[in-house]
């Protein structure tokens, strides 16, 4: 863990805030899409030497996995992706907002 450790330290060094890009037209608040929290994250992770995946699994959940890529030292988190209904339009929200939110 100590290479991890290391370049999380130099990614949250490096990080700036997100930026709220998007109007959530029910509550009237802003929120920072997936898109501008992928861009916001690019660089930081690069320069600290990290790479993430975020996959679905059995199960209903998204598994984050974040890995320092010389030492494939990795730390995972698993959160469930709760579904409004059961169609393809719910579940890509979902998988987005579980995206955004780990």
């Amino acid at each position: 863990m100590k290479n991890i450790a290391k370049a999380l330290s130099i990614f949250h060094e490096l990080m700036q805030p997100v930026g709220k890009d998007k109007l959530n037209p029910h509550f009237r608040n802003k929120y920072a899409s997936l898109d501008s929290i992928l861009e916001a994250i690019k660089e930081p992770l690069k320069k600290a030497n990290l790479v993430f995946v975020q996959l679905p699994t059995e199960g209903g959940k998204l598994k984050t996995t974040l890995i320092e890529v010389e030492s494939g030292e990795m730390i995972e988190s698993t959160m469930d992706i709760l579904l409004s209904k059961n169609d393809p339009q719910a579940q890509g929200s979902a998988l987005t907002y579980a995206r955004r939110y780990a």
